[in-house]
């Protein structure tokens, strides 16, 4: 059975879904998750007040609950709408314009169109964080987080899973009598929109008459034309990265997205806000940034890697060889942190132990300062043993951070992996759910200098929906169920390409059309690829700064040096301290 979709001409957009028997298709609606814990009652009740009972959606309010005792809250909140209230019970059909809660001492989640009822478990209790992850899962781009009055973290990780998917989010704001849960939420995921219950109210009964929550079985898209290029010409002269060569319907996801959020109904009038807002521009390109990680995601994964990858590093390597890993698109860190403690882990049980560089790069800088911080919420107990979380993090006020020991192995920085100039003499690059994202064009090039990145022997780990099939002769199955390869030791590349640009290429032929071919070629490749650097003498100090060293550098208050140890950032500095110790010892 096929579909026949109607598009209104302003958007590329459906609301009419007609099978070919004439017959329509059950559509999905909107569900809004609410989520709070000390302070709740008040937050909950001032937001049923000024609800709406005819948005379309379904709400479902998670609260921390007395395990003991049977709950008030239902009976309660029933005096601050008119629309039908109800405990939840095991399988309930969710339908629009409905309020469910929680009842006492459970976990509930979203399975299909019924909610299904948990007893809880040991352990901490994140009820928000449990339902909002099904409820992203379930739902996408129809998902809506809000995170209301309460203590500690829970809702966090809840929200950042339904951003992930493409949903909305909500925290309150300083009305909040207890701001914990709302405050960690914010600061971790970048929430849409942080109000007042009564705003959020508000504000949902606008977002739920937006197409972007239209009730459609496939997500909606904006049309592939001029506007649509003129967006991501905007957001290529404002941020310096080039999205045309992404997957589209990730751009026409997000960009649709934040439609939705600036109440924008057509392309053309985003346009309109994308010039007129800047900080709109830059809005965009973190929505595009997709950060989906976790510690100890597939774990499976990284077992594999201590069982297969690390013997083979470890055999018969000097004892002054560092080993270097590169975690290209690490997002929030987790990901780059997990494999320093699994080498830890494997340098303890084996007796040998090495110098450690983990290299964690991202396009977003958002992501990359909540990785230097390596601060992280109480929810990670969900991945992370307690064996783990006893030796490698120390308890903070609203959650954990990893110790010393493990951050001084890792150094995060800013990269545009398409682009920019990779690392090198890699020992093992993991670069999961990246790829996924690009189109076949990026994705041949982003494989080419993962090979050129490696060492003779070393290991590429990608995503479980993730292959090899663009660039197949430079890597050999490890472990082809977990994504791991070897690289080839009989091919080799060199790493010489940027993203296409056509007006470019005008110029470098240009540039080569010239009596001295070989002067002009090499003026060109220092001039185009060359990476950023300084050139210090054999004292550490600075005597040339080549291309843009902005990023790395960041001098200290006081006399004015060229010390290098002095001008570069403080994450870098080991790094700085190693490279100039290993240069003195080849002189």
């Amino acid at each position: 059975m096929t579909l026949r979709v109607a598009i209104p001409r302003q958007l590329g957009l459906t609301n009419e879904v007609i099978a070919e028997t004439g017959e329509p298709v059950t559509a999905t609606f909107p569900i809004v998750g609410v989520g709070a814990s000390a302070g709740g009652l008040d937050a909950f009740t001032r937001l049923m007040d000024h609800l709406p009972d005819d948005t379309g959606m379904a709400f479902v309010l998670v609260s921390h609950l007395s395990p003991h005792h049977a709950s008030a809250l239902t009976a309660l909140l029933a005096k601050h709408t008119s629309m039908p209230i109800t405990e939840v019970v095991q399988g309930v059909a969710v339908v629009r314009n409905h309020v469910y809660v929680i009842p006492p001492n459970t976990y509930i989640e979203l399975s299909h169109d019924t909610l299904l009822v948990k007893p809880r478990g040991g352990g901490t209790h994140l009820p928000v964080d449990h339902f909002f992850r099904s409820l992203a899962e379930q739902r996408k781009s129809q998902a809506i987080g809000v995170v209301l009055s309460g203590s500690a973290s829970d809702g966090t990780a809840g929200l950042q899973a339904i951003k992930t998917e493409g949903g909305i989010t909500f925290v309150q704001d300083a009305s909040a009598q207890f701001d914990s849960m709302p405050r960690n939420a914010e600061a971790a995921v970048g929430v849409d929109f942080v109000l007042s219950p009564e705003k959020i109210s508000a504000e949902l009964a606008r977002i739920a008459r937006h197409s972007y929550l239209a009730p459609l079985p496939t997500q909606e898209l904006v049309e592939n034309g001029p506007t649509l290029q003129r967006v991501l010409g905007l957001l290529k002269d404002a941020v310096h990265v080039d999205f045309g060569y992404y997957k589209l319907p990730t751009i026409q996801r997000r960009v649709m997205r934040r439609m939705a959020l600036r109440q924008t109904q057509t392309l053309e009038d985003y346009v309109k806000v994308l010039e007129s807002a800047p900080g709109e521009l830059h809005a965009l390109y973190e929505d595009l940034l997709i950060s989906v990680t976790r510690f100890f995601r597939d774990s499976a994964a990284f077992d594999a890697v201590q069982q297969k990858v690390l013997p083979l590093l470890f055999e018969s390597r000097r004892r002054d060889t560092p080993i270097r890993v590169w975690v290209p698109g690490c997002a929030t860190g987790e990901e780059v942190y997990s494999l320093a403690i699994c080498i830890l882990e494997y340098q303890s049980q084996s007796g040998q132990s090495f110098p450690v560089q983990i290299f964690g790069t991202d396009l977003s800088e958002q992501a990359i300062a909540v990785a230097r911080a390596a601060r992280y919420p109480e929810t990670i107990t969900d991945s992370v043993s307690p064996t783990r979380l006893g030796r490698y993090f120390s308890r903070t006020e609203s959650g954990y951070q990893l110790t010393r020991m493990v951050r001084q192995c890792c150094v995060f920085s800013r990269q545009d992996l398409t682009r920019d100039p990779p690392l090198a003499r890699m020992d093992l690059i993991s670069c999961r759910n990246v790829l996924i994202y690009l189109g076949s064009i990026l994705q041949k090039r982003v494989l080419a200098t993962f090979s050129y990145a490696l060492q003779p022997n070393g290991c590429l780990l990608l995503g479980n929906s993730e292959t090899i099939a663009a660039f197949p002769d430079h890597f050999l199955p490890l472990d082809a169920e977990h994504r791991l390869y070897a690289r080839n030791p009989q091919h080799s590349y060199h790493w010489a390409e940027t993203s296409p640009s056509p007006p470019a290429a005008k110029k470098n032929a240009a540039a080569l059309d010239s009596p001295n071919l070989d002067a002009a070629a090499d003026r060109l490749l220092l001039a185009e690829y060359a990476p950023s650097g300084l050139i210090v003498n054999g004292q550490g100090y600075v005597i040339s700064f080549r291309g843009d060293v902005g990023p790395f550098i960041s001098p200290t208050s006081g006399d004015a040096t060229l010390d290098i140890q002095k001008l570069v950032r403080e994450d870098l500095s080991s790094s700085v301290r190693s490279a100039l110790a290993e240069a003195k010892a080849r002189d």
